[in-house]
Parts: C-alpha cells; sequence; structure tokens
C-alpha cells in the first residue's frame, strides 16, 4: 500500500514514514509538524483500549 500511495503522490509535499501503529506517535520529534493522519486496514485490529489510547495520542500530535 505504501508503494502504491508513493507512486500515486509523487512529486507531492509529503513525508510517508512506516511504524508500529501505537509506537509511531511516541517516536515523533518534538518540531515534526502533523497536518493529516491516515490509517488505512489497520485500525481495526486494535482492542478498544488501544484504539482509546491511539486516538488520544493523535489528538495530541495535531495543531491545537
Amino acid at each position: 500500500m505504501l508503494d502504491i500511495a508513493k507512486k500515486k503522490l509523487e512529486g507531492k509535499n509529503i513525508e510517508f514514514k512506516e511504524s508500529d501503529l501505537l509506537g509511531f506517535f511516541d517516536d515523533l520529534g518534538r518540531n515534526e509538524d502533523i497536518d493529516t493522519v491516515m490509517s488505512t486496514y489497520a485500525i481495526h485490529h486494535l482492542t478498544q483500549e488501544e484504539k482509546h489510547i491511539l486516538f488520544e495520542k493523535i489528538y495530541g500530535c495535531l495543531p491545537q
């Protein structure tokens, strides 16, 4: 899926990162700007508790 996205969005100002779904936001640098978070075929694999943790982490990384 990552290869397909890169081909479709070639030339756009987009940085792709591949990571563990829950660990990704812990690995972000403090100066990194996040405008959009997109997940395909992944979130439904998490437990309800993991989903809650994930969405808290996402919310904390987006501009306020």
